[in-house]
């Protein structure tokens, strides 16, 4: 079998890897500073639609960044975005109230709850994060186009025959079962959703896609 180095530069996924196992869903929220007074998408729209151009917002890199982003020019709500080149500066103004709009992953907003400077509006997940459980998800109300598609998984080299693929993906299955492994993924922050080959496979393709159109309707992919 071709040994595949993670450094190497001709490194292709679709060419040299293939799916094995969805394990976990990270779970990603949206959040705003405590000090904004408010507790729900509703009020979060309308307060910037009273105050167009003065709220500011940013987000993780990726598909929080790209969606909230795609979302805003999509609902026509002008905030400006703020980038960081790391976490803690961005809690840290979130927290003080200099953004009030941050979409980012549950675990990196630990302190933020703790201390109780950021309330989460709405869960970007498919479904409700068991660390969130009276927060509603984006498409609860009624903005699917905010859905993170969001999974951590196992792949394996292209060439591993599909018996093998089958039987690692069995003994994937096997050790989710404990319910032990969903409460230490719990407190990391993710969900346990365990998928097969077939149906990980597609929902890479499908979190393709809809990168893809975001990329095309801004302009960066042609």
């Amino acid at each position: 079998m071709r040994r595949i180095d993670a450094d190497a530069s001709d490194l292709r996924f679709h060419r040299d890897l293939q799916p094995v196992a969805r394990i976990s869903s990270t779970v990603v929220c949206l959040v705003v500073p405590t000090a904004m007074k408010i507790d729900s998408m509703k009020e979060f729209i309308a307060q910037v639609r009273a105050q167009p151009g003065k709220m500011n917002w940013s987000a993780t890199q990726g598909l929080p960044h790209m969606l909230f982003g795609a979302f805003l020019r999509a609902a026509k709500l002008d905030l400006s975005y703020v980038p960081y080149s790391a976490l803690g500066p961005a809690l840290q103004d979130l927290g003080q109230g200099r953004i009030q709009a941050y979409a980012t992953s549950f675990a990196s907003l630990g302190p933020l709850f703790e201390s109780g400077d950021a309330i989460p509006l709405a869960v970007l997940n498919a479904s409700r994060g068991p660390q969130l459980p009276d927060v509603p998800t984006a498409r609860e109300l009624g903005l699917p186009e905010l859905t993170v598609v969001s999974f951590n998984g196992f792949f394996a080299p292209k060439e591993m025959a599909a018996a093998t693929i089958a039987q690692i993906e069995a003994d994937i299955r096997d050790v989710s079962a404990d319910a032990e492994m969903g409460q230490r993924f719990a407190k990391m922050g993710s969900m346990m959703r365990v998928t097969g080959s077939a149906e990980f496979t597609k929902m890479i393709a499908e979190q393709r896609a809809t990168v893809e159109g975001i990329l095309r309707a801004t302009g960066e992919l042609k």
